[in-house]
């Protein structure tokens, strides 16, 4: 547990000097932000090898931004999605992917209460094979993403969030002798909450 405290107080502590909080908000709901969100995976056919199907899935992620200006934002972005995957018919398991990203937000009407924005980041996803009956293995790797959204403020603080991006990244596959970089590249769509301070 000690070694959990001091990775939870060295991340904490990069956070306030990565971005430092000005005694004035630069918006009218606050510099920081914090979101909690869930939604769903629609992963595309991949074209290069149609005998490996991912299934569409689960996506859930939170991310902290911080207001630059009142259109911009930046921030990180952590997330879990798991999808099932099969080849030749075959159903193999499930690959559950942790994406971490870093981006940045424009938003289009900052001081309106309903608020259309865009937004695109790069990291990196962190893979791994859930069995259920033939053995495989997936790598990691990097990723992009690019979306638009629409910020929905109930109060000054508190905002219902809708966004959909298409995210770009693949892994390498191996199931015994056969290995085969796959696409997992899809849409994402989610809806969450974000409190602003």
């Amino acid at each position: 547990m000690k070694g959990f405290n001091r990775c939870f107080l060295a991340f904490s502590l990069g956070l306030v000097f990565l971005f430092p909080c000005s005694a004035l908000a630069l918006t009218d709901h606050g510099n920081n932000a914090f979101k909690l969100a869930a939604g769903g995976f629609f992963p595309l056919q991949d074209d290069d090898n149609p005998t490996i199907q991912v299934a569409n899935g689960i996506w859930t992620e939170a991310e902290y931004a911080v207001t630059l200006t009142p259109s911009w934002e930046i921030g990180i972005q952590a997330g879990w999605a798991r999808s099932g995957i099969s080849h030749e018919g075959q159903r193999l398991g499930h690959i559950n992917m942790f994406p971490a990203v870093i981006f940045v937000r424009y938003r289009l009407l900052p001081r309106e209460k309903i608020v259309p924005f865009l937004f695109g980041g790069a990291g990196y996803s962190f893979n791994r094979a859930s069995k259920d009956t033939v053995d495989f293995d997936v790598e990691n790797h990097w990723l992009w993403r690019a979306g638009a959204g629409v910020d929905f403020f109930l109060t000054r603080s508190f905002v219902l969030r809708v966004d959909g991006r298409y995210q770009g990244t693949e892994s390498d596959f191996s199931a015994g002798n056969f290995k085969h970089t796959i696409d997992l590249g899809g849409i994402v769509g989610t809806v969450g909450f974000v409190l602003y301070w």
